[in-house]
């Protein structure tokens, strides 16, 4: 298979549900991830939810993200959201 990444052959031979193989990868996942459109929180993984002590993530669903930031970084990051939603480039790290 010339011009695949040796990483990616095979994956297109097995008959994989890759919805299922995301939402497992990001419901058992150790690290904490958390998805939001325009600072509106919409889903979590259970390390999520544990980090910030919420037992489901319909508790978290609709809330601010800047309710889990530090009252420090809530300007920088809101300018942020902002950017993003005005389709502005992610920032540079």
């Amino acid at each position: 298979m010339r011009g695949r990444p040796a990483s990616t052959r095979g994956i297109r031979d097995h008959p994989v549900d890759v919805h299922d193989w995301l939402q497992a990868l990001f419901q058992e996942s150790p690290v904490a991830i958390g998805f939001s459109r325009d600072g509106v929180m919409l889903d979590a993984n259970a390390a999520y939810l544990r980090l910030f002590g919420y037992e489901t993530a319909a508790e978290l669903r609709g809330r601010s993200l800047l309710d889990h930031l530090a009252p420090t970084s809530r300007a920088q990051v809101l300018a942020t959201i902002r950017e993003r939603a005005a389709g502005g480039s992610p920032p540079k790290q």
